[in-house]
């Protein structure tokens, strides 16, 4: 980066206006750091370089800037202490197909290089690439290695089927939902039995009466129900029914949302009944049910801590729900960010609204072509620049009750 980037700093000042015409904003922020400094170098202080990465990251057309992204990463080579900052930005703003930015996070995945090696790991798993499967491999096989469970989730999002041994492997090693997980997303029927395995030891073991309050085996027996309803088999709907007796508990709604993948009408009565509760309320508008547009809408704006009593969910409280759609979100979630596109215009403290990140979100996930949560669907659409506009049905445009 030996001139001034005079086109990245036009793209962000256009950006800026684009988006919030003369208000405070992040891309006018790293704007003017670059007007007032110049080229970015290792002698910038730190929360120079990481305003102006995280601005550039954030860009709709950040591909074109990939050198001076990559740039920037080496000036901060000397800064350490914004390494997981850096890292994040990567994370949240990649998209699917960003191969330039592969490199250097396998580099932080094998400890080399300025990033921190855990969000590095989630945003290979975002972008997709084939050439991350075996540093995540050799990750999940090294035994004791803390980010094995990242990992091992990174491969599930890439559909590393090549990766199902060593998941079982680990999976014999450390009973971890991250694992689970990702077992469930590769549809690895080798899993299912193993699976099945693990549910008398979760239902009648020690930890057994404190299902529901979200203890370590509550998240295991979610991640385990979700993946039988994904894997499927004969004997699928029979295995899950049975969790649908937990009561008010998130294992009683992951059951519920499996059994609907599976084709099984069992458990919608159950997700009605919890549907002040985000997984509920996303699974009944997935399913294009009559009243699940009305309980998302409800769910999203409604602050789940003070639940019926009205408050409501805060700004960054409904980011980090678009966010976690951007990451790991289906194609049958774009109806609801195509809503909340259209109605959200508050702002968030980066300075773009509301409906901006559920424009991000949805260009992420019909980038990656999600498969739609619908039974026996395909393993993954074509990758590609599809089209994000999706239009609103009755329901979604329908005042709520």
């Amino acid at each position: 980066m030996a001139n001034t980037p005079t086109t990245m700093l036009r793209a962000l000042h256009e950006t800026a206006e684009a988006l919030a015409p003369g208000a405070p904003i992040l891309y006018r922020w790293a704007a003017e750091e670059l007007q007032a400094r110049g080229a970015p170098h290792a002698g910038w202080a730190s929360h120079a370089l990481a305003l102006v990465l995280h601005a550039t990251v954030a860009l709709p057309d950040a591909a074109r800037f990939a050198p001076e992204i990559l740039g920037l990463l080496r000036a901060m080579a000397p800064h350490p202490q914004v390494a997981w900052l850096a890292t994040s930005a990567l994370r949240d703003y990649l998209l699917p197909g960003d191969r330039w930015a592969v490199p250097v996070l396998v580099d932080a995945v094998r400890g080399r290089g300025p990033l921190a090696p855990a969000p590095a790991i989630e945003a290979l798993g975002v972008v997709g690439d084939p050439a991350a499967i075996p540093p995540l491999l050799d990750v999940v096989g090294r035994p004791g290695h803390l980010l094995a469970p990242v990992a091992a989730l990174a491969l599930g999002r890439l559909g590393a089927h090549e990766a199902v041994p060593a998941l079982l492997a680990l999976l014999g090693r450390a009973r971890e939902s991250a694992v689970v997980t990702a077992l469930g997303l590769l549809r690895a029927s080798e899993a299912a039995p193993v699976l099945r395995a693990m549910l008398p030891a979760l239902l009648g073991g020690v930890g057994a009466r404190y299902l529901g309050r979200g203890g370590a085996d509550d998240a295991l027996l979610v991640a385990v129900a979700q993946a039988i309803g994904r894997i499927g088999g004969e004997d699928a709907a029979a295995v899950l029914r049975p969790l649908l007796a937990r009561g008010h508990s998130p294992v009683a709604v992951a059951a519920a949302d499996a059994l609907t993948r599976l084709g099984d009408a069992g458990g919608v009565a159950l997700l009605r009944a919890h549907a002040h509760e985000w997984e509920a309320a996303r699974r009944l508008a997935q399913l294009d049910l009559p009243d699940g547009a009305a309980a998302m809408r409800t769910c999203y704006r409604a602050d789940p801590r003070f639940w019926p009593r009205g408050a409501t969910r805060d700004v960054r409280g409904r980011q980090q729900l678009l966010r976690a759609l951007g990451y790991a979100g289906e194609e049958d979630d774009l109806l609801f960010l195509a809503w909340v596109a259209a109605h959200d215009d508050e702002r968030t403290e980066l300075g773009w609204t509301l409906a901006e990140e559920a424009r991000r979100a949805a260009r992420r996930i019909a980038l990656r072509g999600a498969p739609r949560a619908t039974p026996h669907a395909p393993h993954a659409a074509p990758r590609g620049d599809a089209p994000t506009v999706v239009h609103l049905t009755h329901a979604w445009t329908a005042p709520s009750g």
